[in-house]
């Protein structure tokens, strides 16, 4: 006899739960390199500050590296929110 399964609710319904779950944490991971990126930058920005001209566009370089690490954590947090409402909505829908 085949295996007793809960069936789902629609077809399709697990798999797009599961691609809601692995893109949240396929995020997740980047989100945790940028942070690890915006942290090393910022130890970097004390060690050009007293240094001479050539370490000041090294510190230029550094702030804006971290300049753009900080939009790239915002703009992934942001899609981390908006995976997550998505799963939510699935999940809504999936009890219907």
């Amino acid at each position: 006899p085949p295996p007793t399964e809960e069936c789902p609710l629609s077809p399709g319904t697990d798999s797009r739960t599961s691609a809601h779950k692995d893109r949240i944490a396929a995020l997740e991971r980047q989100l945790n390199i940028e942070l690890k990126v915006k942290q090393g930058v910022e130890n970097m920005i004390p060690v050009y500050s007293n240094g001479s001209t050539k370490d000041k566009k090294m510190l230029q370089t550094a702030q804006q590296m971290l300049q753009d690490s900080k939009t790239k954590i915002d703009i992934i947090r942001m899609q981390i929110r908006k995976a997550m409402q998505a799963n939510e909505q699935s999940d809504d829908t999936q009890g219907e």
